[in-house]
């Protein structure tokens, strides 16, 4: 099973991903916005947390699900936005096209990154990396208040 709570081959993974066949015991296939295993609110492990009845609410601390590698408290989300050695792509509103593409590769390695407000209630994401022989660098990405 799953035992790192990654997507599993049940919940609509590629069996060529190289993912468990099937949830771990205690979680179950739910689709939020892609089929995940997370927490049986009806199971052994909830029992020791408080599950709110609105699961887009924000609950610090429990960490329900997991999405693009990354394990996440309930009630938020994520997407990726850069590949280290890969072009930065900005695509329409509805995600389909893309409308530029960055002349440099976002760097190797990110290990810290930090987001700051824009006055227009977007925010800015910067990350760095620290790598040898001038592979790492900084990179920014600025987003509107819809991200």
């Amino acid at each position: 099973c799953g035992t790192d709570r990654m997507r599993a081959v049940e919940c609509g993974n590629d069996p060529n991903e190289q993912r468990p066949a099937t949830c771990c015991e205690g979680y179950i296939c739910k689709d939020v916005g892609a089929p995940v295993c997370v927490i049986d609110p009806d199971g052994a492990l909830a029992s020791s947390l408080t599950v709110l009845d609105d699961p887009k609410a924000y609950q610090p601390g429990h960490l329900l699900t997991t999405k693009n590698g990354v394990l996440l408290s309930a009630g938020l989300d994520c997407r990726v936005v850069a590949t280290r050695g890969q072009k930065v792509k900005q695509f329409d509103e509805d995600g389909t096209t893309v409308l530029y593409k960055s002349v440099i590769p976002f760097h190797k390695s990110p290990d810290f990154g930090a987001t700051f407000p824009t006055e227009d209630g977007g925010w800015i994401y910067v990350s760095n990396s620290e790598v040898m022989r001038g592979e790492g660098g900084v990179g920014a990405f600025t987003f509107d208040k819809k991200g």
